[in-house]
């Protein structure tokens, strides 16, 4: 009885010192995290930084966690706790930098990006980043910079390539523009979660295979019989609609009475009505 008695509580104590099957908590919480079960990875991070209150690492994969989650400001007091505690590195400095950029701290998230890559020069994500927040400003020679060192560190970075593509199609450098945007196969954006992902089986079998892009931002406005019109702006909504496609197409339906049940002006004079 003794013996039996000695051997449970030497598992209990195991199981209380490293978490289920003799793993520690924290290579618990980072399975779960990989795994998408938001709920066992929070748990087992919380107990790693209940026994370890230091433990950085347990800070970093917090971090991820809200953000997965969208509680951005949660994820930046992990970030910033994991970096007084001694974590800094460029993939932490490259998390820091994109939740500043996601509360629209941009300064901040500039900042934090140059830090990542003072450490490792071609942080592929870290140049992306940056290199992303450049060319919303303008800086496109900086831009594509950036983008050369991330696509050089990794050549399937599917975003650097994306937003290089963007900016030579810009600059009428259409052949490159076209041949970065053909560089992979069957991506799609997913804009829940503002990022570029691969879908198998997203196109017809013929297409399958081929260097095929599917991309979303066309907005199409019809007036029956009267009068279409177009625009493509990349950067989707939720439900993936183009944002700037439609509040243009809303502008214009309102301005200039647009509505398809609300237009009386019919026949031939219809653009005229229009331009006049």
């Amino acid at each position: 009885m003794w013996l039996d008695f000695s051997a449970m509580s030497l598992i209990g104590v195991v199981r209380r010192l490293f978490g289920r099957g003799g793993e520690p908590p924290l290579a618990l919480g980072k399975a779960a995290l990989e795994r998408k079960d938001y709920d066992a990875a929070l748990r087992y991070l919380s107990e790693a930084l209940r026994r370890q209150p230091a433990a950085s690492e347990a800070h970093f994969y917090l971090g991820v966690l809200r953000a997965e989650q969208g509680e951005q400001r949660a994820a930046l007091g992990h970030y910033l706790r994991c970096l007084e505690l001694g974590g800094r590195s460029p993939n932490l400095l490259n998390n820091l930098a994109a939740t500043h950029a996601s509360l629209g701290e941009i300064p901040a998230a500039t900042r934090r990006y140059e830090e990542a890559l003072a450490l490792e020069p071609n942080h592929s994500e870290a140049c992306t980043g940056l290199g992303r927040m450049l060319q919303e400003q303008g800086d496109y020679a900086r831009a594509l910079e950036l983008y050369d060192r991330a696509l050089r560190r990794e050549p399937g970075a599917y975003a650097a390539s994306f937003h290089k593509a963007q900016i030579l199609l810009v600059r009428g450098e259409f052949k490159q523009g076209f041949k970065h945007f053909a560089a992979r196969p069957n991506r799609v954006f997913s804009p829940e979660r503002q990022r570029y992902k691969f879908v198998r089986g997203a196109l017809p079998r013929d297409l399958r295979g081929k260097s095929v892009i599917v991309l979303g931002g066309g907005v199409i406005g019809v007036v029956n019989r009267q009068l279409g019109i177009g625009s493509f702006a990349p950067r989707l909504d939720s439900k993936g609609n183009s944002v700037r496609g439609v509040k243009t197409l809303r502008m214009l339906s309102d301005d200039l009475g647009l509505h398809a049940f609300e237009c009386t002006n019919t026949g031939s004079t219809f653009i005229e009505h229009l331009i006049s």
